[in-house]
């Protein structure tokens, strides 16, 4: 009886083909060929980052017009208290003066000779 030796190869790591006989005969995918399907079903992660970074740009620019419409209601809203209150100080000097006016007249017609 002949003695043969016995191979100990290491298993080829190519991609997309099965490695061994054994995966041949079991009617096996290859590794490469399911790596391939589960990754082109996967989330891409870089568009989700990216939507992520577009909707948080979207927020910040909101957020930066609502303040500046509160801004300027605010800035609008002081304008108007402060004409409102000059407008009432105006008003009052202007009656002092209609009052001592009217004062003036009705005294000149009591002194005679004047009215």
């Amino acid at each position: 009886m002949a003695f043969r030796k016995a191979g100990f190869e290491p298993i080829s790591l190519r991609s997309g083909a099965v490695g061994s006989n054994a995966g041949s005969a079991a009617s096996a995918v290859s590794v490469g060929d399911i790596f391939s399907g589960i990754r082109e079903s996967s989330p891409r992660f870089d568009d989700i980052a990216d939507t992520a970074m577009q909707t948080a740009s979207a927020e910040k620019r909101a957020q930066i017009a609502a303040d500046a419409q509160v801004e300027a209601a605010e800035i609008g809203a002081e304008a108007q208290v402060e004409a409102a209150s000059k407008s009432a100080s105006a008003s009052k000097t202007g009656s002092a003066f209609g009052a001592i006016g009217s004062i003036a007249g009705a005294a000149m017609s009591l002194i005679p000779g004047i009215g």
